[in-house]
């Protein structure tokens, strides 16, 4: 049996962007819990960055993959994220989502916390839809800014390369035991699946529910479907097949000028794709799609999908000009829209932050991750990012 928490039914078909109270049927899983705030009156203690003209980014942080990293590097970006989850509740952050389950904020939480509750509040316009790659660049970035500001963190969000460990995914350089800056190996069924070594093995997580990290290797992940309301198409697949360099640098030299087949070919059909696969293979936390922050590991598989991103935006004119996609998630019209329902997307979409920040933010901020980005028919220029990664050239 596979380790889930499940932690809210998985709407169908969600509307983008409704602000709503709490309904009274939602069930309290934590002992205290607030909702005071809407997107009117609550204040994030966040602003956004000052916007940076094309050109300007001339030093852009270099973001590393884990395994290159000192055993001090990983330390300090480790006791940055134990910083954070000593922070308190930030009393800004809102609830947005429309759709039944979701958990009520709990006001004794971290500010780690905060920024997990985030990712499973914005699940239905930021996962499945045309936003899920500017949304988690957005994400990464915004909570990159925490760590420093609040952290004293000077580094960078590390990335896994899941292509390099193809061979055995499970005996990744990511898997460590080392207490100090290794990020934990694997839960036992013994154990219920927690993760009892690692920098992080006392770690305890709000959301869903008050728990430790959980992680349950499986790497044949798609037999069971707990997730979704579609069979998956080949259930004996293993999750390593979509990591291969092959596979990925395929994608990033494929899909010209056309973001909405990119995005789809990430997913893969019927999110049999890398980014679901890695998930699901890890298990526990990780494999859950709207808490699964909990897992220090997020980071750095979400970043490892940006730098995809990247490099695929990078490869010709066009891509870096290009985006489109639906805005309304739909898990059972998946094979028609896997990338969202319309209303359509453009750069002039928001994507809602749930209080993480002052403001929702325009997609056109975070297309380029050097802030060059030049929109021709909107005539905004240049963005809010300024970083790279290590290895542009190939996956």
């Amino acid at each position: 049996m596979r380790f889930l928490f499940l932690a809210a039914a998985l709407p169908l078909v969600t509307a983008y962007d409704l602000h709503v109270p709490t309904s009274n049927d939602e069930v309290v899983v934590v002992a205290s819990v607030t909702n005071e705030h809407t997107p009117e009156s609550g204040t994030s203690i966040y602003s956004a960055p000052p916007l940076i003209n094309p050109g300007e980014c001339t030093k852009p942080a270099v973001r590393r993959e884990w395994r290159t990293l000192s055993n001090g590097d990983k330390k300090a970006w480790i006791d940055a994220l134990k910083c954070a989850a000593n922070l308190p509740h930030s009393d800004s952050l809102y609830k947005t989502r429309l759709s039944g389950g979701i958990p009520l904020i709990n006001a004794t939480a971290s500010h780690y916390d905060d920024w997990t509750y985030g990712h499973i509040d914005t699940y239905t316009k930021s996962q499945v839809t045309a936003l899920f790659f500017p949304w988690h660049r957005w994400y990464l970035d915004a909570f990159e800014r925490v760590l420093k500001t609040r952290c004293n963190f000077n580094g960078t969000t590390p990335y896994w390369n899941w292509s390099l460990d193809v061979a055995d995914l499970s005996k990744s350089p990511v898997f460590d035991a080392d207490p100090e800056y290794g990020l934990g190996t694997w839960g036992t069924e013994a154990n219920d699946w927690h993760v009892t070594d690692g920098a992080f093995n006392e770690t305890i997580r709000a959301y869903p529910v008050p728990h430790t990290i959980r992680r349950q290797w499986t790497p044949q992940p798609f037999g069971e479907n707990v997730l979704f309301p579609f069979e998956y198409p080949d259930k004996q697949a293993w999750a390593n097949e979509t990591a291969t360099h092959v596979k990925i640098q395929a994608i990033i030299d494929g899909n010209r000028g056309d973001s909405d087949m990119f995005f789809a070919a990430i997913e893969g059909v019927r999110e049999q794709g890398v980014r679901n696969a890695i998930q699901l293979a890890v298990g526990g936390d990780l494999a859950d799609p709207t808490p699964n922050p909990a897992d220090p590991l997020f980071w750095l598989h979400h970043a490892m999908l940006d730098r995809v991103f990247a490099m695929w935006q990078a490869k010709y004119p066009e891509n870096a000009e290009s985006y489109s996609g639906g805005s309304m998630q739909s898990l059972t019209q998946v094979d028609e829209f896997p990338t969202g329902l319309p209303p359509m997307v453009n750069t002039e979409s928001l994507l809602p932050v749930s209080g993480l920040e002052e403001h929702d933010v325009a997609v056109g901020q975070v297309m380029s991750i050097t802030s060059n980005y030049k929109n021709k028919w909107t005539g905004f220029s240049g963005g809010r990012l300024c970083y790279t990664y290590d290895n542009m050239l190939y996956a």
